[in-house]
């Protein structure tokens, strides 16, 4: 987001603090209080052109297309928070091969700004130990049939 202008780049981060919004339990940093601006100066330089463009237009059309739908009727970053989420499922669903690759290749990159915060990856590996540990726990502690083997569930 390098060279867009003020306007993208507030459509661009409506976009991605959508996909990827605060956390429930507060366990994890929502997208718009992580810095990204390190990954997308590395992203204007090193990805290819077809690469940077290709997002840009999904920024604009997921923008804009809301407003064209009767269901939304607004620009993605004028819609409500649960609009928004449900037009972002929407499009993931949508029978368009179109529209389908560029709510992955949104979410792929929120994902990408998000996770180059070692702040982020830090608390994703806290929380991965910890689901690791409960399972592990919960393995050991499951009911054991006469044989010694745990049930299926």
């Amino acid at each position: 987001m390098q060279h867009w202008s003020q306007h993208e780049k507030h459509w661009g981060m409506a976009l991605f603090g959508a996909i990827i919004p605060p956390h429930p339990q507060q366990t994890l940093l929502s997208f718009y209080q992580v810095e990204t601006s390190g990954f997308w100066e590395r992203f204007s330089r090193v990805a290819p052109a077809q690469l940077r463009w290709g997002l840009r237009a999904g920024v604009w059309i997921f923008t804009w297309l809301p407003l064209f739908l009767p269901r939304f009727r607004g620009r993605f970053h004028r819609l409500s928070s649960e609009a928004q989420t449900q037009f972002l499922y929407t499009m993931a669903d949508s029978r368009s091969f179109v529209l389908r690759q560029i709510a992955v290749t949104l979410k792929l990159f929120a994902c990408f700004a998000y996770l180059h915060d070692p702040i982020v990856r830090d608390q994703v590996t806290r929380l991965a130990d910890q689901s690791i540990s409960s399972a592990q726990i919960s393995t050991r502690l499951a009911p054991k049939k006469a044989d010694g083997s745990t049930p299926a569930h």
